[in-house]
C-alpha cells in the first residue's frame, strides 16, 4: 500500500512513541512478527534511528537477546539486520 508523506509521519511518529514507551526490544518484535502493511514505514524509522549511535548500540543489544531468548526468530532477525543496517 502506498501512504502519503502525512501518513508515513504519522506512523513513523506513533512507531517513535511506541519505542519511547515499549522499549526497542518491543518495537524489534512487533516489526518481525507483524504482517501489517506498515512495517517498510517502521522499518526505515529503524533505519533513521540507527544511524545515532546510542540508538545503534541499543538496536544491536536488543537483537542479540532477542536471538538468545527467542532462538525461532534468529532468521527473523538476521533478514531485519540485513534491512536496517544493510549487513549481510
Amino acid at each position: 500500500m502506498e501512504y502519503s508523506r502525512e501518513e508515513r509521519a504519522a506512523i513513523a511518529h506513533n512507531f517513535r512513541e511506541d519505542i519511547k514507551k515499549y522499549g526497542i526490544r518491543e518495537a524489534i518484535c512487533s516489526v518481525i512478527q507483524s504482517t501489517s502493511d506498515k512495517v517498510p514505514v517502521r522499518k526505515t524509522v529503524l533505519v533513521q534511528q540507527c544511524r545515532k549511535p546510542n540508538f545503534r548500540r541499543e538496536f544491536d543489544q536488543a537483537c542479540d537477546q532477542i536471538r538468545v531468548s527467542t532462538p525461532s526468530m534468529r532468521s527473523s532477525l538476521v533478514e531485519l539486520r540485513r534491512d536496517v543496517l544493510g549487513e549481510m
